[in-house]
């Protein structure tokens, strides 16, 4: 029962945290100083590299 009660906790926070940040960027997207920050090129490489690997562990399954 204590393992359940410590998960229960620990997502709690973390929902919690995940919430406060998602609020605080909304909140934050209105003031006139918001700037996006720029995407960086290699973020496609990684997002490649995630979806072959999930098509090969997954076709490593059947």
């Amino acid at each position: 029962p204590l393992t359940k009660v410590g998960l229960g906790v620990f997502l709690a926070v973390v929902g919690s945290l995940f919430a406060l940040f998602i609020s605080a960027y909304f909140m934050r997207m209105p003031y006139p100083d918001w700037q996006p920050l720029p995407l960086p090129r290699i973020i496609w490489l990684s997002t490649g590299l995630l979806v072959v690997s999930s098509v090969f562990l997954q076709g490593s399954v059947y």
